[in-house]
């Protein structure tokens, strides 16, 4: 890793080489916000993040600088998903947290997903399933992913009900409700479904599934059909996805990014920031003064979270912390 001023690095993997860049994080909201921001890049390049604090859903140019805000009708937009025809899927877990003279205060509301275009009109909202999973259980949606008609795909939409009750359900694109996967079907019951992704790289797209507190990936057809488990041995905590090229790229809420070729083959970690979430109060700092934002290194994930790739392979993380973090990692060569 190589430092150039304070908000720059450089960083490689192998023949994979990043220009890293620490964005203004100030779109995601107040620095009293513990942000646990989703993030999503549009078709054209832009990319799109949620503040926090004003309920809003922040455009932000590919060199960081906001084009537009628009109102956005949710508590905490966890997980964001951008479509072709220029739709903003959001899962909303409902969940607020913000640190005020060092005390933490939480406020819940119910979680719900819906669609959103980009200038604030509301589209299509999905309710929670009738499912047996939810007799006395709570619905916290954190991860929404499309089977993109512009893509080739059904249109079928899947949520990832990760900090609720652990499922993963699939509607139509009218928003009717199909099936419900709990991991039962294929490598064991999930624990923290917290999002699912469309791999469209293959011969045949796959929908994935971050098993964080299993350590691993459930891999899926768009039928539902269980394929087999990744990552199982090679992952601390799967967050979120992105593809660019023929590369997956894995954020992991510990602290790195892994990074899987194209026949899921392992090739390594970027950014590891070592230990940070075994410290106190990660991903923030515990101090004499009660909970404060953690310091941030270049070069160094703390808590990846919101993740994509742009359409020439650059990719954008938004951290979970107090204040948030978004880092910017452009291809280089030589």
């Amino acid at each position: 890793m190589t430092m150039n001023d304070d908000s720059t690095a450089s960083i490689s993997l192998g023949e994979l080489r990043f220009s890293w860049r620490d964005w203004d994080p100030r779109a995601l909201g107040a620095e009293i916000e513990w942000t646990h921001p989703g993030l999503a890049v549009l078709p054209g390049g832009d990319i799109v993040v949620p503040d926090q604090t004003t309920r809003e859903l922040v455009r932000l140019g590919p060199d960081g600088r906001e084009v537009k805000r628009v109102a956005l009708d949710a508590t905490n937009a966890h997980g964001l998903t951008a479509t072709a025809d220029g739709q903003v899927w959001v899962a909303d877990t409902g969940m607020h947290v913000k640190v005020e003279k060092g005390e933490v205060i939480k406020a819940d509301t119910p979680g719900s997903v819906f669609s959103v275009g980009l200038d604030g009109q509301p589209g299509l909202s999905l309710r929670r399933p009738d499912h047996p999973g939810y007799v006395g259980g709570p619905y916290l949606p954190t991860s929404v992913a499309v089977a993109d008609a512009g893509s080739g795909g059904s249109g079928d939409i899947w949520v990832a009900d990760g900090y609720g009750m652990a499922l993963v359900h699939r509607y139509d694109a009218s928003g009717e409700y199909l099936l419900t996967l709990d991991g039962e079907e294929g490598g064991g019951r999930f624990d923290r479904a917290h999002c699912v992704f469309v791999d469209w790289r293959g011969a045949e797209p796959r929908l994935l599934v971050t098993d964080r507190s299993n350590h691993r990936i459930g891999v899926y057809d768009l039928e539902g059909t269980f394929i087999k488990l990744l990552g199982v041995g090679e992952l601390r905590m799967p967050s979120a996805f992105a593809v660019a090229g023929d590369l997956l790229y894995v954020a992991e809420l510990w602290s790195r990014l892994a990074v899987y070729d194209p026949d899921d083959r392992l090739i390594g970690y970027l950014g590891d920031g070592e230990l940070a979430w075994e410290e106190e109060a990660w991903p923030n700092v515990q101090t004499e003064d009660g909970v404060v934002r953690r310091p941030v290194q270049p070069g160094r994930f703390n808590a990846p979270h919101g993740f994509d790739a742009g359409p020439d392979g650059t990719l954008y993380v938004a951290e979970w912390s107090l204040g948030g973090r978004i880092v910017e990692l452009a291809p280089t060569t030589g």
